[in-house]
């Protein structure tokens, strides 16, 4: 969990692509053989390792531009360089470190050309504090935007920034002295909050928040009036939920799932053992229910969390930093392995790398989607020592099916730390590169101390989809359309307005806006919305639907209405006059007869054609 912030206060070929896959699945194939394909796949077993690259070595290759660039074999992948010395005064060390490996630092971009990318050069040391940078998707090219804030939130190191999944533009942040959630448009600049935590009890704080990919559910560290961490508060539908601290060492982080289903509190518990790290506690959020993973079982290592599953490194026993996956909906049963190799061979003079690190996965998507043995998460580590996997980029698939000898991982880029260096703020902590991957899958970005004078620069490499047997899913966003009331209809009373979807997910939620303000929110179908036109003026009005899938992607559809007054003597719920009540024939009689005027008929028999139609609605 970062530190900083709270010392700070804070196709390829079908042929290619099958034979990766059998190559994948029987681990055979030499790890460094010569090739132009990108990235390499290399056995999680293998004893091979790459040294770091040296700064000679990088100035070939890097750019003095915001540009793409060709890593060396045996990568052969794609870089993008997001910063450059210019970005601090002086050429000074202002960039801060990217914030952390379940923290987006880039946009989601599905269906875009571009994407947007925040890295922070630093207030307090010249910079303009957190700064929105933009890549064009089709020339890997990043242009320098601006500074996101002009306000006190300028002097943020963007380490606990993050983008939404859901809303392109949307960038989460803790504000206020560290009294608020809050969302900022990058674009617009329009600020919204989420909540303030004095709603919920004076002399509380919070940070390092997290929140769903549906944007309804966030969780954060709460803090007292001391600092101390005291536990995890959960906010959803403008409600609290607040699970404490088990013991009074506080906690160390908590996150929510994607799904807004459950939170992942790292702490130490009742039953944590004298030499143990930290316990994982696992919060059913619908029911309060909390179970504990001790860190023999693997819990309390760094997680990446999916929907209805979490991985995180094991930090105890021999396989000291595997994997494992944990199924949320049975923790009785021990994670499984997902990476795993004999670390007798990853330690050297007594010291042993940290391999993964910070495996990060934002790219997580729902089972029904694509199954969770199809889908990858990845990571980026830094270590002084030549060992395995250690200075690089690599992906690796979540299948625990996959016996840990014939497991293999997709090796994409060096990281290019140097440890024996300073530079990235933060001493050792601040020179991990705790990358992360983009919500499309197609995108990893992390920081290095790698320029002329050891200061941290920001990179992105992207990943070689490939090469992989299972591409990550390309969905298409919910197509919607209103099906009551129709386009242009006039109505009157309380309509019953009704959408109809059709997505390549599920459907999260359904929000209604009446001239672009919200009127309602649901999650539930058939998603109806009872539009009460009494609330709005004479004439017309727009109606929208938007419909949100569980990956994030959403879709619309907007009708126009004209609101017209409710008929004299109707009871405003959408029925018609105060003579349809009478049969026309009659009504036809009492005309002949001269007891009511033939307009009065016309305008009568209009509002029971309407009402035969549908209730307040005049198409």
């Amino acid at each position: 969990m970062p530190s900083v912030f709270r010392l700070m206060r804070y196709s390829l070929q079908a042929f290619r692509v099958s034979t990766i896959f059998l190559l994948f699945l029987l681990g055979a194939g030499s790890a460094y053989a010569a090739q132009s394909a990108p990235g390499f796949w290399q056995a999680n077993s293998s004893t091979t390792a790459l040294p770091p690259l040296t700064a000679s070595q990088i100035a070939q290759f890097l750019p003095s531009t915001r540009s793409s660039f060709a890593f060396p074999a045996p990568y052969n992948t794609t870089g993008i360089r997001v910063t450059l010395p210019s970005d601090c005064p002086n050429d000074s060390n202002c960039i801060f470190y990217v914030g952390y490996s379940y923290y987006a630092a880039m946009s989601n971009s599905t269906g875009l050309n571009y994407m947007w990318i925040l890295a922070t050069p630093q207030k307090s040391m010249g910079g303009a504090g957190p700064t929105l940078y933009k890549l064009d998707k089709n020339t890997d090219t990043v242009s320098k935007v601006g500074p996101i804030f002009t306000d006190a939130n300028a002097a943020h190191t963007g380490e606990t920034m993050y983008f939404s999944h859901s809303m392109p533009n949307a960038l989460y942040y803790v504000g206020d002295a560290m009294k608020t959630l809050n969302r900022i448009d990058v674009v617009t600049h329009k600020e919204t909050q989420i909540f303030n935590i004095d709603s919920y009890g004076s002399g509380h704080y919070v940070f390092a928040c997290t929140t769903s990919f549906n944007d309804q559910v966030s969780a954060c560290v709460l803090e007292n009036s001391s600092y101390a961490m005291t536990g995890c508060i959960v906010y959803k539908g403008g409600q609290f939920q607040y699970f404490p601290a088990m013991t009074s060492s506080g906690i160390h982080s908590c996150s929510v799932a994607p799904d807004g289903k459950y939170v992942l509190i790292s702490e130490k518990t009742p039953t944590t053992c004298q030499a143990c790290d930290l316990d994982g506690v696992v919060a059913d959020l619908a029911t309060g229910t909390q179970t504990v993973i001790d860190n023999k079982r693997g819990g309390g290592g760094h997680y990446a969390l999916g929907y209805g599953y979490y991985s995180n490194n094991m930090n105890w026993d021999p396989n000291y930093d595997s994997v494992k996956l944990w199924n949320v909906s049975d923790l009785s049963t021990d994670g499984k392995d997902i990476w795993d190799q004999a670390w007798n061979l990853q330690c050297i003079n007594t010291v042993c790398a940290s391999v993964p690190s910070h495996p990060s996965w934002l790219n997580a998507v729902p089972d029904s989607v694509q199954p969770i043995s199809k889908q990858y998460e990845c990571d980026s580590t830094a270590n002084a020592q030549d060992v395995p996997f250690a200075n690089q980029v690599f992906c690796f698939y979540m299948d625990p099916s996959v016996a840990p000898a014939n497991q293999k991982s997709l090796v994409i880029a060096p990281t290019m730390v140097n440890k024996a260096k300073t530079g990235c703020p933060g001493g050792v902590y601040g020179q991990e590169p705790k990358g992360n991957i983009d919500p499309t899958g197609h995108y990893f970005i992390w920081s290095a101390n790698l320029d002329s004078n050891n200061n941290c620069q920001v990179f992105i490499v992207k990943i070689p989809t490939s090469q992989l047997p299972y591409p990550p899913p390309v969905l298409a966003a919910p197509q919607v359309s209103i099906t009551n009331p129709p386009n242009d209809a006039t109505v009157f009373g309380t309509v019953s307005a009704k959408i109809n979807i059709s997505a390549d997910a599920g459907i999260a939620n359904v929000t209604w806006d009446v001239d672009g303000q919200q009127v309602d929110s649901t999650t539930t179908a058939p998603y109806t919305y009872d539009l009460n036109t009494k609330t709005l003026s004479m004439g017309s009005h727009t109606l929208t639907a938007t419909a949100m899938d569980v990956t994030g992607n959403k879709g619309s559809a907007t009708n126009k209405i004209v609101v017209e007054q409710a008929p004299s003597g109707s009871n405003n719920s959408g029925g018609s006059g105060s003579l349809s009540f009478l049969p026309l024939a009659l009504m036809g009689l009492l005309v002949t007869l001269g007891l009511i005027r033939k307009r009065s008929l016309k305008r009568s028999a209009g509002r029971s054609r309407r009402d035969d139609r549908q209730q307040g609605v005049t198409p």
